[in-house]
């Protein structure tokens, strides 16, 4: 393969330079108002996004490319038949890093392939399944590649923001969570466990948003890393990877988790709002092993994606 052009991986952090791969985002850079506003417009109408892109420097990058990978965003029905005017005989890849339930499926020109992170859109739809991915090069393991040792409360030489060490931290916004948020925080703190939740949002009360090297700090200096999925996810979420990645063990509402490769029982403890302060504190008493995530990095993703071979990480797709 070779110029590959990966259009709006919207992340957070810097993606990995790779001599091969060109990253191109089309939304505008925009200021609080401006994000306000396109979330407002977008709502009313996905035509109002356009109002907030820019094709100059994608048409640009998008020269004598061979494969374009675009993932989802409200936008991406208009994009992806601009992409065919653009480099028509191009191998073409929609991406989706949201679940159906969240981000909607796009009507896309022929041609088009479909992929997804989540195992239960692509049983349902069709759709391929290529697995998740985490970016580790920006997520420096605690694990060296032969490790044997168990996992440490916190990753030496990190500075937290906030609560020194927690025993459980969680940072995100609501999408529908915030009251079960609540119910497991008070469990935890039955248990005797520290935590530092922070409920991101523009509200009274709510925290700012963080950067992602912040964001890492605080959960490389936790212990433990609560996940609550969003309503309709069932794929792995970045934030389990992060938390395997850091040395964490993981509290996560994923009931699916189990039948993926990287599931082990003494890092990853399924909970929902009956979850006793007993199995919280038993769980986080213990040590857990390291984790093999070598088929979770960007570099494995991409190459599965390229392929054109699905990922086999997860045991129930079929």
């Amino acid at each position: 393969m070779g110029k590959i052009v990966i259009i709006n991986m919207i992340c957070g952090p810097q993606p990995p330079e790779r001599s091969d791969v060109t990253y191109v985002n089309t939304l505008k850079p925009l200021g609080t108002l401006g994000r306000v506003a396109r979330a407002v417009l977008r709502r009313i109408s996905t035509r109002t996004i356009r109002l907030f892109e820019d094709y100059n420097t994608l048409d640009a990058a998008l020269d004598e490319a061979d494969a374009v990978i675009m993932f989802d965003y409200k936008g991406m029905s208009r994009l992806a038949r601009h992409i065919d005017n653009v480099v028509p005989r191009a191998r073409k890849i929609a991406w989706y890093w949201n679940s159906l339930a969240q981000a909607g499926r796009a009507d896309l020109p022929d041609g088009w392939e479909t992929w997804t992170f989540d195992p239960a859109d692509a049983r349902r739809t069709g759709m391929r399944y290529g697995g998740q991915f985490y970016f580790h090069a920006l997520i420096p393991s605690v694990f060296a590649p032969d490790a044997t040792k168990s996992t440490p409360a916190h990753t030496p030489g990190t500075e937290a923001v906030g609560n020194l060490h927690p025993d459980v931290c969680f940072i995100g916004r609501n999408k529908g969570r915030f009251h079960l948020l609540k119910r497991l925080e008070d469990k935890l703190h039955a248990a005797g466990l520290s935590t530092d939740f922070r409920r991101v949002g523009p509200w009274p009360g709510q925290a700012p948003a963080i950067p992602y090297s912040s964001y890492i700090a605080v959960q490389a200096s936790s212990h433990a890393v609560l996940e609550i999925l969003a309503d309709g996810q069932a794929g792995l979420s970045l934030r389990t990877l992060e938390a395997m990645a850091l040395g964490c063990k993981l509290l996560t509402t994923n009931n699916a988790i189990t039948s993926w490769s990287l599931y082990d029982p003494s890092r990853i403890l399924v909970v929902d709002a009956h979850t006793s302060p007993e199995a919280f504190r038993d769980f986080l008493s213990t040590d857990g092993l390291p984790v093999d995530l070598s088929d979770f990095t960007f570099d494995a993703w991409l190459a599965r994606i390229l392929d054109g071979c699905e990922a086999d990480d997860f045991s129930s797709l079929h």
